[in-house]
């Protein structure tokens, strides 16, 4: 199996509430909800496997139905304002490794609906070209 094969996930992580803007998740840009463009985004790789959206909002999981990609039901022990999305991920990785060996998580922020055509693909192969560990862009 060559890097490229390795079992790649992406995480999008989108509570119900928010502290300061309410709903800011399914807010349309572009007449588009925000989650949406990020799932837009995964969609367009050609290394991410599969995509899981962890949420407690009907609102979102309807989204991920019409986009088709995994709705996984936060539980309310890790929804509230002050779990950390490091929690929410580990819990999500560890549910989804006892059936896949996840080798890959890229993790999507929602609230940043612009980005470049195949960032996913071009940060996937400079991460595995250079055996990191970890990679974040800004």
């Amino acid at each position: 199996m060559t890097d490229i094969e390795k079992k790649i996930i992406a995480i999008i992580l989108a509570r119900k509430k928010s502290k300061r803007i309410k709903n800011k998740n399914i807010m349309k840009i572009a007449g588009i909800p925000m989650i949406e463009h990020s799932i837009n985004s995964a969609l367009e790789s050609n290394y991410i496997n599969d995509i899981y959206v962890s949420s407690d909002s009907d609102k979102i999981k309807k989204i991920c139905l019409k986009k088709n990609v995994n709705f996984i039901k936060r539980p309310k022990y890790l929804a509230g304002d002050n779990v950390h999305s490091e929690e929410v991920i580990e819990n999500l990785i560890l549910k989804l490794n006892r059936k896949d060996k996840i080798k890959i998580v890229v993790f999507i922020q929602p609230t940043s609906p612009f980005r470049p055509k195949n960032i996913f693909d071009n940060a996937i192969k400079f991460f595995l070209q250079e055996r990191a560990d970890s990679l974040f862009s800004s």
